[in-house]
């Protein structure tokens, strides 16, 4: 009878471990390649660029600037949602340098996958304001020279 007991025991055990492994869906994959720019979400110039920010829960893991096409590398928690983020700016350049606030306007997902996600933005309404310009997103302390 114990045996029956310890049987039932590990075959529910293995079913729940199987049911927490497929419970949350997979984060999407925005990796495309870099071809026109109205394929991308526009940089959103405010005048409070800091409104509905918060400390970011993500990490920057690299960014780059090809014919003003930001791209950036963050790893981030979640995976049962899909995630949305939002580049902000005021418009307003320091030495050339733009401030950009990259809000991550998902917060309502409570999994713990680890997420790796590819984001692409348009730049090009910060040409207009500036021919030559470096962008910084806040907090991080690096400069990001177009290519």
């Amino acid at each position: 009878m114990s045996k029956l007991n310890f049987k039932n025991y590990i075959t529910g055990f293995i079913l729940l471990l199987f049911v927490i492994s497929f419970s949350c869906k997979k984060g999407p994959s925005a990796s495309v390649p870099v071809e026109e720019n109205n394929k991308y979400p526009a940089i959103q110039i405010v005048k409070d660029s800091t409104s509905g920010f918060r400390a970011p829960d993500y990490d920057i893991l690299s960014s780059k600037i090809t014919k003003d096409i930001l791209t950036v590398a963050v790893k981030y928690g979640g995976g049962c949602r899909q995630h949305k983020f939002e580049l902000r700016s005021n418009g307003q350049p320091s030495a050339t340098v733009f401030e950009l606030h990259l809000l991550h306007l998902t917060t309502d997902d409570h999994c713990r996958r680890l997420l790796l996600d590819t984001l692409q933005f348009d730049l090009s309404p910060l040409r207009k304001i500036s021919d030559k310009y470096s962008v910084r997103i806040s907090p991080y302390p690096q400069v990001i020279h177009p290519d």
